[in-house]
């Protein structure tokens, strides 16, 4: 992710998250199963919603793993009109869960061997995330109130209904460095061991392979428009170098022409006198 741009993050509770295993491992039939799985998703007409997903790759023969995300183009709509910087659309719209999660992976604090619990603290809202192996399976989002421990069993009973579901093997709380008073209250709900981070990175300028974007169609053809314009711009840039290049070559090759006749001459004018003498 270019840490240049202008990046709008949304939120993981205003996004439908699902984790599914489609029958494919061809790019066009996941995108094609991808919008079809959410339109079954969720009660909204498919022009009502924007779907991305990030493909986590195979764990089972035939069958790829992705995270399927789905939001209301209203909820975008009204992010991108607050959050304009400078009076400039939003490049990209990228999911909160997502960034986080490989932002983890990236400082290697997430176990590749086992299962980790991963509850991420934030100012209004928390989210508690299974990871199994490097692969997140489970994501649910909660206000943070005085429910907080309640909602974190919730979440837990709630991964737990998947027959598939693993026990954690431990616990990673992540907050952020102006949030206090809930991390350590928590500690004491799990006997598998509990370990705490303080996240200062900015999401939006990390350098992350994120592949979910939430943008609606009109920005990234937009998008996709400015870049087709950068690259004739860098094609004809080139082209011009280049017939530049040919010019300075000819007039040096001319140049260097006239240098050996001029020098010829000078010779022959030389010897000239010797010749008449003969």
């Amino acid at each position: 992710m270019d840490s240049g741009k202008n990046i709008l993050i949304a939120p993981r509770h205003k996004i439908f998250l699902r984790f599914i295993d489609v029958p494919s491992m061809d790019d066009a039939e996941i995108k094609s199963m991808a919008v079809l799985q959410a339109i079954k998703e969720v009660p909204f007409l498919r022009e009502e919603i924007t779907v991305s997903y990030r493909n986590l790759g195979v764990f089972r023969s035939g069958f790829s793993s992705i995270m399927l995300a789905i939001a209301k183009k209203d909820m975008i709509s009204d992010m991108t009109k607050k959050n304009k910087i400078y009076g400039v659309a939003p490049e990209s719209i990228r999911l909160e869960t997502e960034l986080l999660y490989l932002l983890l992976c990236k400082k290697g604090i997430i176990n590749e061997k086992g299962v980790d619990l991963v509850i991420s603290i934030g100012k209004d809202y928390s989210e508690l995330m299974i990871i199994d192996k490097t692969r997140p399976v489970f994501s649910r989002s909660f206000k943070n109130s005085g429910r907080f421990s309640q909602e974190v069993n919730y979440s837990v009973m709630a991964y737990k209904k998947d027959r598939n579901a693993k026990d954690p093997d431990g616990v990673k709380i992540v907050r952020r460095p102006n949030i206090e008073g809930l991390t350590y209250a928590i500690e004491k709900n799990f006997t598998v061991p509990v370990n705490f981070y303080e996240l200062k990175e900015d999401l939006s300028r990390e350098d992350l392979p994120a592949q979910i974007d939430l943008a609606p169609a009109e920005i990234a053809e937009r998008n996709s428009m400015m870049l087709r314009k950068k690259e004739l711009a860098f094609t004809y840039l080139l082209a011009g170098f280049a017939v530049l290049l040919s010019v300075i070559f000819t007039y040096f090759k001319i140049y260097q022409k006239q240098g050996i006749l001029d020098v010829m001459s000078l010779r022959l004018e030389a010897v000239g006198p010797h010749v008449n003498i003969l």
